[in-house]
């Protein structure tokens, strides 16, 4: 294990949710994801761990922090909401466009496919970290 993942947590997963109903939505903002301790199936979600929380956040999240007034981070959860959706897309689609590593790319274009399901269901996009 190299010194740069020596501290970090690798069970723990993170999820970006993308509600695909109005009541899929309401549950994200009341926190309940869950059916039967599974990310139920109401939401398109992406899943990964402390390290690539820690590889995208300064390549991803701080812009869309920065763009939206939010704050996205590892410790809490955060809503990115409907009418914020498309300024997010298309710093998403930048990022992408203005990037040359592979992995931050693969990452990105999923995050970019939640944030254009949640823009044709008009939910939001969830973190629940």
């Amino acid at each position: 294990m190299d010194l740069e993942n020596k501290y970090l947590d690798l069970t723990h997963e993170y999820y970006i949710l993308a509600p695909l109903s109005e009541d899929a939505m309401n549950r994200v903002y009341r926190y309940e994801i869950y059916d039967n301790g599974e990310i139920s199936d109401v939401f398109l979600s992406m899943t990964f761990y402390e390290d690539t929380f820690c590889y995208i956040d300064h390549r991803l999240f701080v812009f869309i922090n920065a763009s939206c007034n939010l704050f996205i981070n590892m410790y809490e959860e955060e809503i990115i909401e409907t009418e914020d959706l498309p300024k997010v897309l298309e710093l998403t689609k930048d990022l992408i466009a203005n990037s040359d590593e592979e992995r931050f790319i693969a990452f990105a274009k999923e995050f970019q496919h939640l944030v254009e399901v949640a823009i044709e269901k008009n939910t939001c996009i969830g973190f629940c970290f």
